[in-house]
């Protein structure tokens, strides 16, 4: 029997959508384009159920045929599959419902075909002409979504991702690193400098990270204490915004964010049982540390009623925007937990924050 390897997540659903009935278990072979089973091979699951007991996403691995046995709920919403290989191309299937067709069937068996990839690569290097070492470096097919596959720059600053689709015309990259202005969406520098997919695929593109200054500060409470654990984030967006990851300030409430360019930024202090704090900083050589004094949190009661007068049960409320900041929450990018109150009424929903 394969077992998983690594099994997170909780259970997950969509509230008010049918499921529908599985017979616990799929078989999930993985082969190259020859037929040639693929060992060792990766195979992830992601279900939506209403079993409060299954895990939702769940690793496997497959043995000497290729092959994986993925234990599933009783019933579903929704399953994804994700294969991958490396050295190889990975694939993806889903397996949902959608208006024009109300049912779902889970095949007994399942097969993939990988593709093998080709590399992609080239050097990073500062203004001066010197190798920068650790720069993560994604790619992309349309610059919409940037997977989990990155390699790091070496002490040359060399890097190479090996499994890249052969039969794509544009290949999109997108650089980062904490000590250097880098891309936010994914593209831009590459854009600026003119690198092309014929230079990535030859691994001779050469990319040049600008150097950035960094905001710094403290977060303390009305006596000065500092708020250990305090989370800060950037921008206007920073729920959406995965370019730009919160910041925890340490046990003496100091923090320091990651090079920015010059110019106005938004900094947004959250901290459990604090009021929030939020202000334009001006980034600028010879700046002064950003530092935040929280006051005392206090609770907002909304009540909401039917038009009868009575009382409407289960209401979800999220912030949906304060002094410009939109979708306020102490779990930016799902990458910051705190654990919510107890009375509250989200428990069921498996929320890990809210303010």
């Amino acid at each position: 029997t394969v077992r998983p390897s690594k099994s997170v997540a909780k259970s997950r659903r969509l509230q008010g959508e049918a499921e529908f009935p599985t017979k616990g278990s799929m078989r999930v072979q993985i082969l190259d384009t020859a037929g040639k089973p693929l060992e060792t091979a990766s195979v992830q699951i992601s279900a939506w159920t209403s079993d409060k007991k299954f895990r939702a996403t769940q690793l496997y691995t497959t043995d000497a045929q290729g092959v994986a046995t993925v234990r599933l709920p009783k019933t579903v919403q929704i399953l994804r599959l994700w294969a991958n290989k490396a050295g190889y191309c990975g694939e993806f299937k889903n397996f949902q419902t959608d208006s024009a067709v109300h049912s779902l069937a889970i095949p007994d068996d399942y097969q993939f075909r990988l593709v093998k990839g080709i590399p992609i690569g080239g050097v990073v290097k500062d203004p001066a002409g010197r190798p920068i070492e650790g720069a993560k470096m994604q790619f992309s097919y349309s610059g919409n979504f940037f997977g989990d596959k990155y390699a790091l720059t070496d002490a040359d600053g060399r890097w190479t991702i090996a499994d890249v689709r052969p039969d794509e015309e544009i290949v999109i990259i997108k650089v980062t690193h904490p000590n250097y202005l880098c891309d936010s969406r994914g593209g831009e520098i590459q854009k600026e400098q003119k690198i092309t997919t014929a230079a990535l695929r030859a691994q001779t593109a050469s990319i040049v990270l600008q150097h950035g200054l960094r905001i710094a500060g403290q977060v303390t409470d009305p006596s000065g204490k500092g708020v250990k654990g305090a989370i800060l984030l950037s921008g206007d967006t920073p729920y959406w915004d995965n370019s730009k990851p919160p910041i925890l300030a340490d046990a003496e409430g100091r923090f320091q964010f990651p090079v920015m360019p010059n110019g106005p930024q938004r900094i947004t202090v959250l901290a459990k049982g604090w009021m929030p704090d939020s202000r334009m900083v001006e980034i600028s050589p010879g700046m002064k540390p950003v530092n935040f004094q929280l006051k005392p949190g206090k609770k907002l009661r909304i009540r909401f009623l039917d038009r009868d007068g009575k009382p409407v049960p289960n209401v979800y409320v999220t912030v949906a925007e304060w002094r410009h900041v939109h979708e306020l929450s102490t779990n930016p990018n799902w990458k910051v937990k705190m654990p919510i109150p107890k009375s509250s009424r989200f428990d069921d929903l498996d929320r890990k924050s809210v303010v």
